[in-house]
């Protein structure tokens, strides 16, 4: 009897970006207890989005692959050291570094979708169809990373976070002119920049019912002017709502990428998320925790992640907008959450007091440092304190 048919079956769903990083994660795992099938529709096209990322990214590609900076070209990859805040309150214009002696990378989200497919194709079954239901796949494990739902009622539907809208485009150069992603505070949301190798892609995150696409069209061209930016024609219009599941591990399916969350890409949370998401899996196939277990760790990262992104609304930003007076109402509730939570109350003591906390200590997707940084610059400290 062939060998193969003595292993249990694993099927990913999905071949976008979380699709992707979680088939590697399961190779890399699994393979060899596991026969692995990987499902996709070839007739739905994959959202080349959240080109920024975190420290998880280069430390998974290496580990896998071997990746090295010698292999940045593949992806058209460049070096991130950082995220540029400007226009917050506050210092209005600061980098949130990564630690120093380490940088994460800004990449071609459709080239890393095929720089894994081609790395594993020898390792999985792949199968080009459309599921309609998990009964028609005969696994033992399902991971659904086909991207968002139809309805979200199994989702925690998100009212603190005030973007609903992005106005995406693409911006062609010789050379990257920056190696930080930009966040830039506007009339009307924030501004995100992703420099790669051959273009900066620019995104406008609004909400469409304080502005249309036609102010935040206008307002844009600030930002292409200052940066010297020439935009393509084209132009990519997404509305979105900020969600995660309630459970996102049941017996034999679990959930990943935009099937399972989307928060704003605020600090390039997605990524974070994708590896935090497929960990607690590996928990539950390791046998090391249970579904319970996995689900609450899961949701409580999810509301770390949140107060995370919020801080930055509640802070505000220079412009007294309506869009900005109410972004800064809404993201009070998950900020004072975090005072409830003695994790994030050890974090703010040893800001206020320069206490001594190890470099593993971290809230969302923050460490102590972080925070420290973040919290300082938005001139939040003081306002913070009153929470207490």
């Amino acid at each position: 009897m062939n060998i193969i048919e003595n292993k249990k079956k694993i099927a990913i769903i999905g071949k976008g970006t979380a699709g992707s990083l979680t088939l590697s994660n399961i190779v890399h795992h699994f393979k060899n207890q596991y026969e692995i099938e990987w499902y996709f529709d070839p007739s739905t096209p994959t959202q080349s989005v959240g080109e920024g990322s975190t420290l998880p990214l280069p430390h998974a590609l290496r580990r896998s692959y071997e990746f090295s900076y010698n292999d940045f070209d593949i992806l058209d990859a460049t070096i991130k050291t950082g995220i540029r805040k400007v226009n917050w309150n506050g210092t209005n214009d600061y980098i949130h570094h990564f630690p120093i002696g380490s940088v994460s990378m800004h990449f071609n989200a459709t080239k890393l979708q095929e720089f894994i497919f081609q790395s594993e194709k020898n390792n999985i079954k792949l199968k080009t169809q459309n599921i309609r239901s998990y009964q028609d796949i005969d696994a033992t494990q399902i991971i659904d990373c086909s991207g968002a739902p139809k309805n979200y009622s199994k989702h925690n539907v998100l009212t603190s976070i005030p973007v609903n809208t992005a106005y995406i485009q693409q911006c062609p150069w010789d050379i990257p002119k920056f190696n930080y992603t930009l966040t830039i505070s506007r009339p009307y949301g924030w501004v995100f920049g992703i420099p790669l190798q051959d273009r900066c892609s620019i995104g406008y995150l609004f909400n469409s019912n304080f502005n249309s696409f036609e102010e935040v069209q206008e307002d844009i061209k600030n930002i292409f002017k200052q940066f010297n930016l020439n935009p393509t024609g084209s132009v990519n219009k997404i509305s979105f709502k900020n969600y995660y599941k309630k459970e996102n591990y049941i017996d034999r399916v679990a959930w990943n990428g935009n099937a399972s969350f989307f928060l704003e890409p605020m600090e390039a949370n997605a990524i974070g998320t994708v590896s935090k998401s497929y960990n607690l899996l590996n928990k539950i196939l390791y046998k090391s925790i249970n579904l319970s277990k996995a689900n609450f760790e899961y949701n409580d990262f999810l509301q770390q992640v949140e107060s995370m992104i919020c801080i930055h609304y509640y802070a505000g930003s220079k412009y007294n907008t309506p869009f900005w007076k109410n972004a800064q109402e809404i993201s009070q509730p998950p900020v004072e959450r975090m005072f409830k939570d003695p994790r994030f109350l050890q974090i703010l003591e040893s800001i206020v007091y320069n206490h001594y906390l190890p470099p593993d200590i971290d809230y969302g997707q923050w460490s102590k440092n972080s925070w420290k940084e973040n919290i300082l610059n938005l001139n939040l400290l003081d306002k913070l304190k009153k929470l207490v």
